[in-house]
């Protein structure tokens, strides 16, 4: 499991050298620099979505599945909740000890340091999931085939009827 901002972290760091170089002065950027970052992280919360609705769904005890549906989108609200609320807080804690990383002007903003905050984070994070996920016991989910005992024949000589 590759986490995502192995992908998109040098996307920035090509935009911060490249483009919106601070001793060239103020450049326009083209939106369109946003535009593999933004796939590669669409194409990642999707299958992340999918997984995660497959889990609460087989994995979840029967009598509480839609009480793991619930959970499920749950997690969807509190994750942006938190994103957001990780953004106040770097943007307290850095203004506290002088220029934010947040500011109105993106070209003396340290979007660099928050992007390696991330990434950190998410390295973090991809280590405790390989732990957890070692350690987890999958709950065994058994699949019914039910024989037809007809065979696809019917009554009055092998021709079926659909009602």
């Amino acid at each position: 499991m590759i986490p995502i901002w192995v992908f998109t972290l040098p996307f920035g760091y090509l935009l911060y050298h490249f483009e919106m170089n601070p001793s060239k002065g103020s450049l326009s950027m083209s939106v369109f620099w946003l535009a593999p970052q933004y796939l590669i992280i669409g194409f990642g919360e999707g299958f992340t979505l999918v997984g995660l609705q497959e889990y609460f769904y087989d994995q979840v005890p029967d009598s509480m599945r839609s009480l793991g549906i619930g959970l499920y989108l749950s997690v969807i609200g509190a994750s942006n909740f938190l994103s957001s609320l990780l953004i106040t807080i770097v943007d307290h804690v850095t203004s506290k000890s002088g220029k934010s990383w947040f500011g109105k002007d993106l070209n003396s903003s340290s979007l660099d340091r928050f992007s390696l905050l991330l990434a950190a984070i998410s390295t973090l994070n991809m280590f405790m999931f390989v732990y957890f996920a070692h350690r987890y016991s999958y709950k065994n989910v058994q699949k019914i085939i039910v024989v037809d005992p007809y065979d696809g024949k019917s009554d009055d000589g092998g021709v079926l009827r659909m009602v």
